[in-house]
């Protein structure tokens, strides 16, 4: 049974504490601690259209985290994790139609089991066993504004891929930042130079005024989003 969580933008003025100081990674290390980290969530709508985004892989196994809107419309949702050894191609040579069709390998039904609408999230279960879930790790002091940061994700049909940019600044319930995002990478990860999970990219700002906005995207924090899959996580409504 899915279960709704009727949340208030809860957020959450966390405290402003820089995060540990640590040796950040490498490019080439970034990139192989986080894509195992990132599914590719897809399914068609009732119109036969494909519907794709990306998922979060959460510590507990078999649980991802995504945003509302890229599985409200999925008659059914199935999620493909990662594997180096995939064949993948870009927009230009079918994108994540053809990833699907000829070189998909194994894909997961997957579960709406809670969702928090007002705040675009939700978490889905995977009905699979015996999967080999990559650790992940959720940082757990909030985004720091000026700090380095990464979303990945399947942005343009583009699978798999990522983008760098700083933390914008950090709002209530939101982490602006300049990396790019598309459609696509709705779901996805923003993380930190360490490959530490801190926001769910849910938005890009497209235009304001009549003119076209370039790099402002928005994510929300993991503290918002941890009612959803962590019990002892406390909740404060924004009245």
């Amino acid at each position: 049974m899915m279960v709704f969580l009727a949340l208030q933008l809860a957020c959450v003025h966390s405290p402003q504490v820089a995060p540990p100081v640590s040796q950040p990674l490498s490019l080439q290390e970034l990139r192989e601690v986080s894509l195992p980290s990132v599914a590719l969530l897809y399914g068609h709508n009732a119109e036969g259209k494909l519907n794709f985004g990306s998922g979060i892989l959460l510590p507990e196994e078999n649980l991802l985290l995504t945003n509302w809107h890229v599985v409200e419309s999925q008659k059914e949702t199935w999620v493909m994790l990662y594997d180096p050894a995939r064949e993948t191609f870009t927009a230009l040579d079918g994108g994540v139609s053809r990833v699907i069709r000829e070189s998909g390998g194994p894909a997961y039904r997957g579960h709406v089991i809670k969702s928090d609408i007002i705040n675009d999230l939700a978490l889905v279960e995977l009905e699979a066993s015996g999967l080999d879930w990559p650790k992940v790790t959720i940082r757990e002091t909030p985004a720091m504004p000026g700090e380095q940061v990464w979303a990945l994700g399947h942005p343009a049909s583009n699978v798999w891929s990522f983008t760098r940019g700083v933390v914008s600044a950090v709002h209530r319930g939101t982490v602006q930042h300049d990396a790019s995002i598309n459609g696509g990478n709705s779901g996805g990860p923003l993380m930190d130079m360490q490959g530490r999970i801190i926001g769910v990219n849910t938005l890009k700002q497209l235009k304001a005024q009549g003119r076209v906005v370039d790099g402002i995207g928005y994510a929300r924090p993991m503290e918002l989003a941890a009612p959803l899959y962590d019990e002892d996580a406390s909740l404060v409504l924004d009245t």
